[in-house]
């Protein structure tokens, strides 16, 4: 859709010590207004770098924004999502206490864009009945009517002649329009990083978005022709193309000659070791012909499927080599 004017509107502000946390709502397409949080450092040189947060899967919906940053009270579930996939932490958070400038969304079903949260969705809705909204029955229930209904949510876009993937791109698009027309960011050092379907987002939006300058992709990489076999596909990642006219690390490719890094566990059974490695050694080749080989660089490490603090601390510090960027002296350098 055509861009639309982002509009902001704050519903809520939190100081986290060395930087804020706004709860805003903006617009990304017409009638579209998309909950975020904006983590804004205090002491920060500005305009300061900035990098769009790319939430997770997890299998979890009812939180989207809310599984990468802190919180002041963290919620049960959110507490064992971010023990399980982030080292408890908000990784978010963490670049916020770096000084950079994050934004994070709730993308399309996920958190307070969730369809249950609007209308009455078929198939299984009604196991809700007789619970008590945000107790931990009501969001079990509620993740598990979303995992009943993926292959629904992605039918009914496709029908309207989009895919799931298609609108996320679009709002993380809007995203950065909305990061780059603040005076608190420098719009030539904007970043994406996510794990899992945060990485699945981070190589979407840094190969369709130039302004995007440094793509950190975790937890999922693969040659889709080496899944099928493995197994089958989550209906939300399928894009008609990247089997055979653009493979997936090829989409990875259109980032150069941009900066990007890219993270896996080695014992992360998510997908295929074997397509793993064969993908980003296409990327380093892709890489090299584009004559930008130390511009690709990829980390592997001994764990499953996660972003732990290690991991955190190598991609930040990559960010902040790229970007020339120090912490302020507030700031919490790990």
């Amino acid at each position: 859709p055509d861009p639309e004017p982002a509009d902001p509107t704050i519903e809520e502000e939190t100081d986290f010590g060395s930087y804020v946390r706004r709860k805003i709502r903006f617009t990304t397409a017409k009638d579209c207004r998309v909950p975020a949080y904006l983590l804004l450092p205090k002491n920060a040189s500005k305009p300061s770098p900035a990098v769009i947060g790319l939430h997770d899967h997890s299998g979890r919906f009812y939180w989207g924004k809310e599984k990468i940053v802190d919180h002041v009270g963290r919620p049960a579930e959110v507490d064992w999502i971010q023990e399980w996939r982030y080292g408890d932490r908000g990784f978010a958070s963490a670049l916020a206490e770096r000084g950079y400038v994050v934004l994070v969304i709730d993308a399309l079903r996920f958190g307070e864009r969730g369809w249950l949260r609007e209308s009455w969705l078929r198939g299984g809705a009604g196991r809700l009945d007789g619970l008590v909204p945000d107790t931990q029955p009501y969001i079990d229930a509620y993740n598990e009517v979303w995992k009943r209904n993926d292959e629904l949510m992605n039918r009914t876009l496709n029908f309207a002649g989009i895919t799931y993937m298609g609108v996320m791109v679009s709002d993380d698009r809007r995203s950065v329009d909305y990061l780059a027309s603040l005076p608190e960011v420098d719009e030539d050092r904007i970043a994406c990083m996510g794990l899992s379907l945060g990485g699945y987002r981070a190589a979407w939006l840094g190969a369709m978005d130039e302004r995007i300058k440094c793509t950190c992709s975790v937890g999922y990489i693969l040659d889709f022709r080496d899944l099928v076999p493995w197994r089958a596909p989550d209906a939300w990642s399928v894009v008609p193309g990247l089997y055979d006219h653009l493979p997936y690390p090829g989409l990875f490719g259109l980032c150069a000659p941009r900066d990007l890094l890219v993270i896996y566990g080695q014992n992360d059974h998510t997908f295929p070791p074997a397509s793993v490695e064969k993908a980003v050694g296409t990327i380093g080749k892709i890489y090299e012909k584009a004559g930008v080989p130390e511009r690709f660089q990829s980390l592997a490490y001994p764990v499953g499927h996660q972003f732990d603090l290690e991991m955190q601390k190598d991609a930040f510090a990559w960010l902040d080599r790229n970007f020339q960027h120090t912490t302020p002296t507030n700031g919490h350098p790990s």
